[in-house]
């Protein structure tokens, strides 16, 4: 669907009103000549978000679910009476620069062949951007090898040498444009007919993931995902998900369904089994010497 907008910007949201207000001012201070529309889709917020979109950006569509009916179900509402040719999927602790829409525009104007795409993240306006902005799709064998350097301590040790980096597929060099697997859920630029070809999140995903299944389904089609640093947002992190007293559990969840909708139900054994051997037995003793450095320190 399109109405001669250039940019429609969904964003999901969850008990967040403060974070959400800083995002749609940063929206609203766009500049350039893109025409876009703001769609927010509240989860079922208990701190007043609703009341505060409708009484300080009546501009926004605002939809308001009476449950929170989790991530990729409420960007698929958002998704669903967008008008764009474009649709930015946008977390809420996610503020953009003055020109982020205009510069993503035109990058997914003059690359055809790129479904999906995200700029630069950094935690400050200044920073330095974030490396976890694209990586490889994980697999039951790759899960294991990061959930090992973790829990054993070596990744500190390998990512100095940014050898986890290149394994891991966490790009080596920001400050250039390059082709990824994946990319991060927290800004999500994607062509609506790419959308419109491969549909729209997966509503199985409650949380975590949901992006990971969408960039592997996009380039099963033909997309490429890409990375540009010629803008840049800033992208505080987690804020939302820390809410959550089963955030372990949900991200399991959704490894399974992702292993077991890609790679089949092996691969679901796999993961499972090395969360009963590593991950289960081993994250109480990681977060306990956690807290020791951080008392140490």
């Amino acid at each position: 669907m399109s109405g001669g907008l250039d940019v429609s910007v969904c964003i999901a949201t969850w008990n967040q009103r403060e974070l959400l207000a800083s995002c749609l001012a940063s929206l609203a201070a766009s500049t350039g000549p893109i025409a876009h529309e703001v769609i927010v889709i509240d989860n079922a917020s208990a701190d007043g978000t609703a009341a505060m979109v409708r009484e300080r950006f009546p501009g926004v569509q605002l939809i308001e679910s009476p449950t929170n009916e989790g991530y990729a179900s409420a960007n698929d509402r958002g998704i669903a009476v967008a008008r764009g040719r474009h649709v930015l999927v946008l977390n809420n602790d996610v503020t953009v620069a003055p020109d982020t829409l205009a510069q993503m525009v035109a990058y997914l104007d003059e690359h055809p062949r790129v479904g999906a795409a995200i700029c630069a993240l950094t935690a400050t306006p200044d920073g330095a951007p974030q490396p976890c902005t694209s990586r490889y799709f994980p697999t039951a064998r790759r899960v294991l090898f990061e959930n090992l350097l973790m829990f054993t301590g070596l990744e500190a040790f390998f990512r100095r040498t940014a050898w986890t980096d290149r394994v891991l597929g966490y790009p080596a060099d920001l400050t250039r444009e390059h082709r990824v697997e994946q990319i991060s859920g927290a800004f999500l630029f994607v062509r609506r007919a790419a959308i419109d070809q491969v549909g729209p999140m997966d509503p199985g995903y409650f949380l975590y993931l949901e992006e990971t299944d969408w960039c592997y389904r996009l380039r099963r089609a033909g997309w490429e995902i890409a990375y540009t640093p010629r803008t840049r947002a800033v992208h505080l992190g987690s804020r939302s998900t820390r809410l959550l007293p089963d955030r372990a559990a949900i991200y399991r969840r959704s490894m399974e369904r992702y292993l077991g909708k890609h790679h089949g139900p092996l691969s679901v054994a796999a993961y499972r089994l090395q969360v009963w051997l590593v991950e289960r037995p081993l994250t109480p003793l990681f977060q306990l010497a956690r807290r020791l450095v951080g008392r140490a320190g």
